[in-house]
């Protein structure tokens, strides 16, 4: 009986090694936002209640500008997925429209009529000064938006702001 107990216990240690311990979520607007820090990456999952793109904007500094966007849809079974950067109080463009990089990669997507759901990764410091610097323990403004559109352009129907202090 000895052995089980301690093979159990050596099981739950060993999916706890390969387990992100710092996985949060956040739920604003009817947006929920769920991430996990590992290593040099943050990984971030965004999930709509309707079908269409959904963001994130970090650090925004008056409304949208200034935030580091990750914007997705899917279509067709395809994501879509874009790195923007705040470049007014309500409108966002191509980091790479502004002299920075695109520093985003798809992990997976879906949509269905009940909603849409992306899963992105980026590095917690991609050296773009159009991207946001992770920095552990830091607190800072997180937007939310959604629309019902399957593109970078459409309005939002969405919207919402919260504070996130993100540890790791």
């Amino acid at each position: 009986m000895k052995d089980k107990k301690t093979g159990s216990a050596l099981l739950l240690l060993a999916l706890f090694a390969i387990i992100p311990l710092f996985g949060e979520s956040v739920t604003v607007s009817g947006i929920t936002f769920e991430w996990t820090i590992d290593g040099t990456y943050l990984e971030g999952t965004l999930t709509s209640p309707q079908a269409g793109w959904v963001s994130v904007g970090f650090n925004p500094t008056s409304i949208m500008e200034g935030a580091d966007f990750i914007i997705g849809y899917v279509d067709g079974g395809e994501v879509f997925i874009r790195d923007d950067f705040g470049n007014r109080r309500t409108s966002h463009t191509p980091d790479t429209r502004e002299g920075g990089s695109d520093d985003v990669t798809v992990v997976s997507g879906s949509e269905t009529a009940a909603g849409t759901v992306i899963t992105f990764r980026i590095p917690l410091d991609s050296g773009d000064e159009r991207d946001h610097k992770f920095v552990n323990g830091q607190t800072i403004p997180v937007i939310f938006a959604a629309s019902r559109g399957d593109n970078f352009t459409g309005i939002h129907n969405l919207k919402g702001k919260t504070n996130i202090t993100f540890r790791w």
